[in-house]
């Protein structure tokens, strides 16, 4: 697992960065600016005597330098606990800069016990803002599984959004990376996301489902799936109109268990780990739980309300919209040739 170095932003207190963050920073009261003026000077004792009036007041900007002096061993004896207690403080108040950093002190286990979850939940919150080093450590997490689950997709629109020069290049790796094993999500033993329709109707006979409707003129093929998976009661198969994958989903009937939806969630979960997404409350209304795996297969387990029916999806994102955009196209041509026939009646 790799190690993520800490990086302490004390060139942000000297340089009067560009962000809009410290920039409202350098406008503040006479006596930051001489905290400022002080660092810079190294005159590092009149500057934390400055940070640490200010700080006691609440101020964000100040705090976030203090924890930086402790951090660094500035004007103060080093001391990593200091470091995070002032880093929270500027992080709870929604700074940045503080949160990035306080993300960093757990993902090293420095000053806090080392807590990879609690790392990516103070990451996020910086990356939110815009903070282009929280993206790109978001990217690394999601790279390496660390607080989260491995996802090359989720790494690589982080990296995306981060456009340093840094993610650049790890954008281009794992770009690269990516596209040779762009096939890894298996169903039958087939990677799903590059087979097609034949291959499909093959593997799941062969696998013991019986067939209740396979239809080339149709969009998608219907299985009883007993044998296939407990507790379901039908596989439908859905493709593009050039018989690509586009989704497979169980049916699990529940006769009104509320439950059925929690049941096929941990079995999912047994094998994909922890969804990255949930929505709703297993007691009452609507559930959602979906898994966004490396190569972009979509895994969804959903539940409706009153009717407790639990389906079970793999979707292919983009292979799916495009077989809506196919129907709505076919159906808008449907519609225009039955007006077109009716149009000497009126």
């Amino acid at each position: 697992m790799k190690k993520i170095t800490i990086l302490v932003l004390t060139s942000l207190l000297m340089s009067g960065c560009s962000s809009p963050t410290i920039l409202a920073s350098t406008v503040q009261s006479a006596d930051y600016q001489k905290g400022l003026e002080a660092y810079n000077e190294g005159n590092f004792k009149i500057s934390y005597a400055k940070f640490s009036s200010l700080a006691g007041q609440g101020n964000a900007s100040a705090q976030y330098n203090l924890g930086v002096m402790y951090a660094n061993g500035k004007g103060v004896t080093k001391d990593d606990k200091q470091a995070v207690n002032w880093y929270r403080k500027a992080a709870e108040q929604g700074y940045a800069f503080a949160q990035y950093n306080l993300g960093v002190m757990y993902a090293n286990g420095k000053g806090v016990t080392k807590d990879d979850k609690q790392a990516v939940n103070w990451y996020r919150k910086a990356a939110e803002q815009g903070y282009a080093f929280a993206q790109g450590t978001l990217g690394v997490m999601y790279e390496n599984g660390q607080g989260v689950t491995k996802n090359y997709k989720q790494a690589l629109e982080f990296y995306k959004k981060s456009n340093t020069k840094w993610s650049k290049k790890k954008y281009a790796v794992l770009k690269k990376r990516s596209e040779l094993s762009d096939c890894t999500t298996k169903l039958f033993g087939l990677s799903i996301k590059c087979a097609n329709r034949d291959s499909l109707m093959v593997a799941i006979k062969k696998a013991g489902a019986t067939v209740k409707l396979e239809d080339k003129q149709k969009w998608g093929d219907l299985y009883n799936s007993k044998s296939l998976l407990k507790g379901s009661s039908e596989l439908a198969v859905d493709y593009t109109v050039d018989d690509y994958f586009a989704k497979a989903t169980y049916t699990f009937s529940s006769y009104m268990d509320k439950n059925q939806v929690t049941n096929v969630r941990s079995f999912v979960s047994a094998k994909y780990g922890e969804p990255d997404y949930s929505d709703g409350k297993v007691s009452l209304g609507n559930v959602t739980y979906k898994w966004y795996l490396e190569d972009g297969i979509e895994l969804k387990v959903s539940r409706g309300w009153p009717n407790t029916t639990t389906y079970l999806s793999f979707i292919y994102p983009e292979n799916y919209q495009a077989m809506l955009n196919e129907q709505e196209k076919q159906k808008k041509a449907r519609e225009a040739k039955q007006y077109k026939s009716q149009s000497n009646a009126f």
